[in-house]
């Protein structure tokens, strides 16, 4: 039989990232940010903050304010995502690069 996953894993934490990104989809942003949220503190407590995964969230969590208009946190999630992904990526990857443009636009966008 396989071990349970504690609430307080990373695989918790997936599993939360995924449920934050299905309530985004459908609409639902309040649940998905404190989804997003309480994956973001579990990676946090599990030494996670320069991850991939951790980056993921981040990068979600933008997403979902941008859908709410609210441009300044996107575009401070979105910062940080992007920082993470460039030194576990590199500044050249292509996700890297997708999110650094992603910031640009949303710079643009606010006048920033």
């Amino acid at each position: 039989m396989e071990k349970e996953i504690g609430t307080d894993s990373v695989q918790y934490a997936t599993v939360l990232n995924n449920m934050a990104g299905t309530c985004r989809l459908m609409g639902h942003f309040d649940d998905a940010l404190r989804l997003f949220h309480m994956a973001e503190q579990i990676y946090a407590r599990a030494g996670e903050e320069q991850s991939y995964a951790y980056a993921s969230v981040l990068n979600s969590m933008s997403l979902v304010y941008r859908e709410l208009e609210d441009l300044q946190p996107a575009i401070d999630y979105l910062e940080k995502a992007r920082e993470i992904f460039a030194q576990a990526l590199g500044e050249d990857d292509a996700r890297t690069c997708a999110v650094a443009d992603d910031l640009r636009r949303l710079k643009e966008g606010v006048g920033a």
